[in-house]
């Protein structure tokens, strides 16, 4: 943590947390983790890039977007930007509905 200057001493996450520990995940260690407690992740960021809800993006980098998505490659592309660029995510976690009596809801 402190190598990757994530450390609550000094570093960007200092103020952020009224923890005593910092906990980090993986992507797949977070969704191993939810999913052995029967929560499906979603990227919230991803799934309102590909939802076209990110309307700010302009010249270039929409063009970018908009090949990206249309070329089949926006998947590849955004997990390496998740794994090598982003520190942190939104996710949602999705807890299937029951019914009463235990079975799936729908």
């Amino acid at each position: 943590i402190r190598l990757a200057g994530r450390s609550k001493r000094g570093g960007p996450l200092r103020d952020r947390q009224e923890h005593s520990a910092l906990n980090t995940y993986t992507w797949a260690g977070f969704k191993r983790v939810a999913s052995a407690r029967g929560f499906r992740v979603r990227d919230q960021v991803k799934e309102r890039i590909v939802s076209g809800e990110i309307r700010q993006l302009r010249g270039w980098r929409r063009t970018l977007l908009n090949v990206a998505l249309k070329g089949g490659i926006f998947n590849t592309i955004y997990s390496v930007y998740r794994y090598g660029w982003q520190g942190t995510y939104q996710i949602m976690l999705i807890k299937p509905f029951t019914v009463s009596n235990g079975r799936p809801g729908g």
